[in-house]
């Protein structure tokens, strides 16, 4: 018998803004695990095969991609073949629109054709790092930086043409110079609510200082405050928080938040004043009730001669993520005593299945709040998970792949009866010996699982295990679906 040489492995990058997705921008395929094997690669499912050189090949034109690689022996034995699919997309994006109008005595720039899927990019000029947008707005308010550069990055990591507005284009009370009294700074009392991120931007030198006040809104925290463009010769400047409607610490860095030098990431530093370098986040410096909603004012100074051109990038999170918990089969029946939590913070779901996470904040550095949901369950026998003999041979069918396109993603989600992420042989035994009554392997049987609706379809088609439930901290509401493991034709019924 013909002994088949071993088979090689098949990647490429996956690029953009998911890595599983199967999506990227970059032709480009990796051969490895030849041991000295030659090998070949067809795009047409077979009819085809296009000798390999190296370790690698390129496909070229977009869209779906069917790559089947072998290796082959001397004697043209061939091996098992690897087949791998993914999406190219190599074409750039359109560039974005903005649009700059003033609103609440601040500058609001407003993010057009956005693709979906995509992020968009800023930062004020071409030295500066990119920085990611939130959202569909931006809102600034100074007089230090003159312009903004913007692009956006499609799902396959394609960077679109820059599109670049002139902030001194508006001008009116948008365009301000911050008070240098700290008994009156520039308020932002009247911030409006909808506010994600907020740029401050000033210029400051010996003798120019610059004082904000900044409201907090109710029902909200400063989750990041970066020093996000800096542009002098002199390396350090300085800035404090005090808490209030006024800046009357004086120099008594007792009655200040936080404070410290700053400047760019190759500033000197200069004997125990903390330093805060651009990019870092000051907010981790602040407690929880220092982040909370009030005023706070920012103070910053230059003590040198030289011009300082500054930006400070403050991002608010929503601290609140509401919603609704149900059972996926049934919009009308709720699920209660769900229990949702985050961090330190947990809540159930009412009566009516509704639920309230208040003071929740985001993860440094990520855009959404993380949620865990879990209901408990207590099951005697198979009819309490709402368990029959359909849904065994609903899950066996599932397995042969012998399913029609009416079936409900979540079906597919309840056959996997330890959760593993896959339907094989072994859930559809297990879950026939529950429902015989019999002892099943420790791993196996009923539990809730909690998804984000609109993700279940994406989990189910994956295969994939159900993963964090995350929440953008918008005003939306989440809603949250359950699924019983076992019950895949979900006549369970509350």
């Amino acid at each position: 018998m013909t002994q088949q040489p071993p088979k090689p492995k098949l990647t490429f990058s996956d690029t953009g803004f998911s890595l599983s997705d199967g999506l990227t921008s970059n032709g480009r395929w990796s051969v490895d695990g030849l041991n000295g094997l030659d090998w070949e690669y067809s795009e047409d499912l077979g009819k085809t095969w296009i000798p390999g050189l190296g370790d690698f090949f390129v496909v070229k034109g977009d869209g779906p991609k069917d790559i089947w690689v072998r290796t082959l022996d001397q004697s043209g034995n061939a091996s098992e073949i690897v087949k791998v699919s993914c999406t190219l997309d190599t074409m750039a994006p359109s560039p974005l629109q903005l649009q700059l109008a003033q609103e609440a005595n601040l500058q609001r720039l407003s993010v057009d054709r956005l693709e979906p899927q995509a992020r968009w990019e800023y930062r004020f000029d071409e030295r500066d790092d990119w920085l990611e947008g939130a959202g569909s707005q931006l809102w600034l308010l100074g007089n230090g930086a003159t312009r903004i550069i913007t692009r956006q990055i499609d799902a396959a990591g394609n960077a679109s043409a820059t599109t670049v507005i002139d902030l001194s284009q508006a001008g009116g009370n948008d365009w301000v110079e911050f008070s240098a009294n700290p008994m009156a700074p520039t308020s932002l009392a009247q911030m409006p609510a909808s506010a994600e991120v907020l740029i401050l931007h000033g210029n400051v030198r010996e003798g120019d200082v610059d004082y904000v006040r900044i409201d907090i809104p109710a029902n909200k925290s400063l989750a990041s405050f970066k020093l996000v463009h800096y542009r002098s010769e002199d390396k350090i400047a300085f800035f404090a928080l005090q808490r209030g409607q006024v800046f009357d610490a004086g120099y008594d860095k007792s009655r200040m938040m936080v404070y410290g030098h700053l400047g760019p990431a190759d500033m000197p530093v200069q004997g125990s004043v903390p330093v805060f370098k651009l990019g870092q986040n000051i907010a981790t410096s602040l407690s929880a009730a220092q982040r909370a909603s009030d005023a706070v004012v920012l103070w910053v100074q230059q003590t040198g001669l030289l011009s300082t051109d500054y930006a400070f990038e403050l991002l608010f999170d929503h601290n609140r993520s509401e919603g609704m918990a149900k059972f996926w089969k049934d919009d009308n029946l709720a699920l209660k005593g769900v229990e949702v939590s985050s961090g330190g913070l947990k809540t159930t779901s009412t009566e009516n299945g509704e639920f309230s996470l208040v003071g929740i904040t985001r993860q440094s550095g990520k855009s959404s709040f993380v949620l865990d949901a879990k209901k408990a369950i207590n099951i005697t026998h198979a009819s309490d998970a709402g368990i029959g003999l359909a849904d065994v041979l609903a899950a066996l069918k599932i397995y042969l792949g012998k399913t029609t396109n009416s079936l409900h993603p979540a079906s597919i989600i309840a056959a996997d009866f330890n959760g593993s992420g896959t339907v094989d042989l072994s859930d559809v035994l297990q879950l026939l010996k529950f429902y015989l009554g019999k002892s099943v392997i420790e791993g196996y049987g009923p539990a809730w699982v909690f998804m984000d609706n609109k993700d279940h379809e994406k989990i189910a088609k994956d295969n994939s295990k159900p993963s964090a439930i995350t929440h953008d901290g918008s005003s939306a509401p989440l809603e949250l679906i359950g699924v019983l493991r076992g019950d895949v034709d979900g006549s369970w019924a509350a």
